[in-house]
């Protein structure tokens, strides 16, 4: 299999912060005792057409308008494929579409909710909305559907199979489902966390000559209760970016407020003898099955910028020994799903 370098040549979100910018880095948003926040939408009828604002969900304006801000700014003009990571998918469509089933006794049921009811819909949208007719698929998988679908899209990329991709995690939270997984112990009692939504992504490639924000130097998955297991994953991912555990100088995690889940990161990270700097993004774009989205996001704007942003500095107050030039992204789910992705300058 032919070796190919993986650039992350842009970014883009909406989310709970002001959306298609990056000025949450100095003076994010903040929501103190909510428990659901939705996205801050943009004025979709300023971004798209009448007639697909008044036709399309608000997940398929916000993956038309995240897509296709993303591919402008990357500096190419159409991408291979689209991967995309969703946990719930349509999620509110779905809902629309079941309660006509209920309260319409199976009548007047509109095909328009039915058709954007699917997970892959997401992904179809982004297809058409960038004239991309190559690979496209979606990832459903709860916590790590982001990660499966990078992962995807790096092992395409350097196997030569295609140059570029968008990939991207997309994910809606009604009050009905955040009530659901509430019940079922997702967003625990006495957490200081908030659910939010999905809605960012980046063009990545293998090409050199365009914009580049910095390299995905490795991607790893495991599914695993056993320790040493996990230890041997992380030893791996770090031999596919040719660095040492001492090279890591931070790692991004998703502790958000909820003690099972935040005691499970730092078990694992003394475990991994993982005692760099640690950062989160969830306390910034609240936890959402595909959140994680948000800290690869704001992982390869720290080392584009060669900065820590204090925003998401887990250790304030603890002195950086130099300018961040790699970066671990760790994510679990439940304590059984892991994924590591680790970024590099370019």
């Amino acid at each position: 299999m032919e070796n190919h370098s993986v650039y992350v040549n842009s970014l883009s979100q909406i989310s709970v912060q002001n959306p298609l910018c990056d000025d949450w880095t100095a003076a994010p948003r903040t929501f103190p005792g909510e428990r659901l926040v939705n996205c801050l939408d943009p004025d979709f009828k300023q971004l798209l057409p009448a007639n697909v604002v008044r036709r399309n969900s608000k997940v398929l304006r916000r993956a038309m308008v995240v897509s296709q801000d993303a591919l402008k700014k990357s500096g190419l003009t159409q991408v291979d494929g689209v991967f995309t990571g969703s946990g719930l998918g349509c999620v509110e469509s779905t809902e629309a579409f079941l309660q006509g089933l209920v309260y319409s006794g199976e009548e007047f049921l509109k095909p328009t909710q039915f058709m954007q009811s699917t997970h892959n819909t997401i992904s179809s949208v982004i297809g058409i909305a960038l004239s991309c007719n190559g690979y496209n698929t979606t990832y459903c998988h709860k916590g790590i559907s982001f990660e499966s679908a990078l992962l995807d899209a790096y092992l395409q990329l350097t196997s030569g199979k295609i140059a570029s991709a968008f990939v991207c995690g997309f994910d809606e939270m009604s009050a009905t489902y955040h009530s659901l997984l509430c019940r079922s112990g997702y967003f625990e009692d006495g957490g200081t966390g908030f659910a939010g939504e999905s809605a960012a992504g980046g063009v990545i490639s293998t090409l050199g000559n365009v914009n580049r924000i910095c390299c995905i130097a490795a991607v790893r998955i495991v599914y695993t209760k056993d320790k040493a297991l996990l230890a041997d994953t992380l030893s791996a991912a770090l031999c596919d970016a040719g660095i040492t555990i001492g090279d890591i100088d931070a790692v991004m995690t998703g502790v958000n407020g909820y003690p099972s889940n935040d005691a499970a990161y730092f078990n694992n990270l003394d475990m991994l003898n993982l005692g760099c700097r640690r950062l989160g993004f969830a306390h910034i774009f609240g936890e959402s099955y595909s959140g994680s989205v948000y800290g690869f996001y704001a992982s390869a704007l720290c080392l584009q910028s060669s900065q820590i942003f204090s925003v998401l500095d887990l250790d304030q107050g603890k002195p950086l020994a130099r300018k961040p030039e790699n970066i671990l992204i760790y994510r679990h789910f439940n304590n059984k799903d892991h994924a590591f992705i680790i970024l590099r300058q370019c």
